[in-house]
């Protein structure tokens, strides 16, 4: 393991809580998405169907169930939120898009060997979550080649981390909770080409330039703007377009490539 992913790892904790699923997670969703502080909808196109949520509800299936079997509470509980997001917006996206079938049956979503997620045929999507949060965005193969989103809590990178991750081109921007902007923005690029085939890189080697929207104080606790992102070293992998927000105690950012803009060897 390198040292980034090392570093990562422990950015990210241990899953070592106990507890019990919190059955008023659908009223939670609704109340977020209802009140209009959905952090994940504001952050992607129309098309792109999102389910998020601050609570905890639904259930894993028989193979989930069986792939989490060891897995502390903390983690079920996470991993069975994001599952249920993921299918309850594949439900919104097989309403709006004639073109695609859905499956007889729901999805089970067991991770593969390089731990994404396996979608249902014509679909592209990514799952998110940390600590009071979960999410799962999901859009039609036909317009998209990828989309990739992530979550974290709203505090700064730890000084190990920053020294790791942070680019020379990205220290002006990245002080403070806004080094975690950068870091979740690099997470959610990398979700986005990596279904697409890139490989051998990590967080370290993406470079990501972010702009602060029109009027959010750099020093606010809710701020929002947007992101581009690319791999130097990797000159035929599409540049990224994102956008990212700050709100709630959390860092959101969310990447999508347009199936128009693939390149022609993908």
């Amino acid at each position: 393991m390198n040292r980034v992913n090392a570093a990562f790892d422990d950015m990210k904790g241990t899953d070592n809580t106990g507890g019990t699923e919190n059955s008023r997670g659908l009223e939670h969703m609704s109340t977020v998405e209802n009140a209009g502080e959905s952090l994940m909808r504001s952050l992607l196109p129309p098309d792109i169907c999102v389910a998020e949520t601050t609570g905890d509800f639904g259930h894993l299936r028989d193979a989930e169930r069986e792939y989490f079997a060891s897995a502390v509470p903390k983690r079920v509980r996470e991993a069975t939120t994001a599952r249920s997001c993921a299918r309850l917006a594949l439900k919104r996206l097989y309403l709006r898009e004639p073109e695609l079938t859905e499956p007889p049956t729901e999805p089970v979503f067991v991770p593969r060997a390089d731990g994404s997620p396996a979608w249902p045929a014509g679909v592209v999507g990514s799952m998110t979550h940390c600590a009071g949060y979960r999410a799962a965005a999901v859009g039609s193969a036909h317009r998209y080649a990828g989309v990739g989103i992530d979550v974290e809590p709203a505090v700064p990178l730890s000084a190990a981390v920053h020294e790791l991750i942070v680019r020379d081109e990205e220290k002006r921007f990245a002080f403070g909770v806004y080094s975690k902007v950068l870091f979740s923005a690099k997470e959610a690029a990398l979700k986005t080409w990596y279904p697409l085939g890139f490989r051998g890189f990590d967080v370290s080697d993406i470079s990501v330039a972010c702009d602060v929207e029109s009027g959010a104080g750099r020093g606010r606790e809710d701020a929002r703007g947007t992101f581009t992102a690319r791999i130097p070293t990797m000159p035929d992998a599409p540049v990224l377009p994102g956008g990212w927000a700050i709100g709630g105690g959390f860092v959101a950012t969310a990447a999508s490539l347009s199936a128009s803009n693939l390149p022609a060897s993908r």
